[in-house]
């Protein structure tokens, strides 16, 4: 199984004003078994390229859930759907082919002790 650099997301199309469901699988990077997620809580963020210290455009909390490839026995997968009323003002420049927005997915994981 061909699993991608941890640090980076997948690349994907995204056409603002339309509704678009984003699906992450996670998986350790090593050994390549599914992360489980079961205690996690999952942000996806859309930020502004230029300011990236700024005030995400868009942030809402991720669904954990069973990969449905597998038993249900781990919680590996993070959803979120971004509806069409909430990327509508959402450009990429095309002069430049630089995106003007960064896609950013943060897991926190429980502290153990």
């Amino acid at each position: 199984m061909h699993i991608p650099n941890p640090y980076t997301l997948p690349a994907f199309d995204f056409v603002g004003g339309s509704t678009q469901d984003l699906i992450f699988h996670c998986y350790f990077f090593k050994t390549k078994k599914p992360q489980d997620l079961s205690a996690c809580v999952a942000d996806f963020s859309i930020i502004n390229f230029v300011n990236k210290n700024g005030k995400p455009l868009l942030s809402k909390q991720m669904e954990i859930r069973p990969d449905p490839n597998r038993d249900g026995d781990v919680n590996n997968v993070v959803c979120v759907t971004l509806e069409a009323d909430e990327t509508v003002n959402l450009r990429v420049s095309i002069s430049t082919k630089l995106p003007s927005v960064i896609f950013l997915v943060k897991l926190k994981f429980p502290i153990m002790g």
